[in-house]
Formats: C-alpha cells, structure tokens, sequence
C-alpha cells in the first residue's frame, strides 16, 4: 500500500497536482524525509491493519485501514531497529498522531478497487496508478533473476509498474 501511495506522491508533487497549500501542509507535518520525498510510516498501517506477526495481511485490510486512519509520518510513530517483534506491532500511537491522520484524510482522499488481473485491464488501470498485487514468493526469489509462476497462492505484497510481454514488478 506505502509504495503505491509515496510513488503516486512523488508524481502528484512533481506534476503539480497537489494544492500548494496541502504540500506546506505536509512539509510542516514531517511528511518529507531528508531527501524531499514524501515517507508515510509503515507500523502505523501494520499495527492498524492488524497484520500478524509471520502471517501478514490481506491488500484490503491494509487499504482499509489506510482509508478509516489516514497516513502518518514515518517519525511521527515511535521506531528503531533495535524494537522486538511485540514492541513494532504494539499500538502505541499517540493521539496526535491519529489526529494528523485524520487530517491527512481531509485533505487527500483515499480509495482503492479491485482490478482484473488479464493483461488489458491491467493496462487499462496502469494509466491512473501503479497497482500494488500479490504474488508468490517462488524460487529464484531475492535474485536478480525472472521468477516464473509456480503455481503456490500470493504471500507478497509487490508494486507493478508496467505490462508488456511480461509483468515488471517493485519490491522494497
């Protein structure tokens, strides 16, 4: 859901297409990282989606979660590599945060649908928006090489960007 939403971001800002007076709005929320680019938190839609530990989630808990709480920053939900694993998925946000969230919900709208995984209405839908999908994690995954599809359900959340004679996949 973040990949889809900070790389619609990037676009929306480059293409001036968000009211100036929303990207002060942003800037003087902390929604910038230190290179300019906009960074919404992940364990803030993890913890609010309920996504379990070793198990993950469903793409529509994590979208709905999303559009009932809003993004936040990255530094505005309390992080550090060093957290355990009951530490990350502990909601322990402040209410100032669920408050910029809703505000972020006032000033951006959020939505998402389900799309026909055929190679045209892929197509067809890439012309508004990456289309985050999810895919198995078959062998050689984590390599540079073509991952082939091997018949094992989706366990993976991937950001497609682009459909010609074969499908070109992001994964952070």
């Amino acid at each position: 859901c973040l990949n889809s939403v900070e790389t619609q971001f990037e676009f929306l800002i480059r293409s001036n297409l968000i009211r100036a007076e929303d990207i002060k709005w942003l800037g003087a929320n902390g929604y910038f990282d230190e290179n300019g680019k906009v960074n919404f938190s992940d364990r803030w839609l993890v913890v609010l989606s309920n996504t379990k530990p070793g198990v993950g989630n469903y793409l529509h808990a994590v979208w709905d979660a999303a559009r009932k709480f809003g993004f936040v920053p990255q530094k505005s939900v309390p992080f550090n590599e060093d957290m355990s694993q009951s530490e990350y998925y502990k909601s322990d946000f402040s209410k100032e945060a669920y408050e910029l969230g809703l505000e972020f919900l006032k000033r951006f709208y959020v939505q998402y649908e389900r799309v026909s995984t055929d190679d045209n209405s892929f197509k067809k839908a890439l012309e508004q928006a990456p289309i985050q999908c999810g895919v198995a994690t078959c062998q050689p995954w984590e390599t540079n090489q073509t991952i082939l599809y091997c018949g094992l359900p989706a366990n993976h959340a991937v950001l497609l960007i682009r459909v010609d004679s074969v499908k070109y996949l992001c994964d952070s």
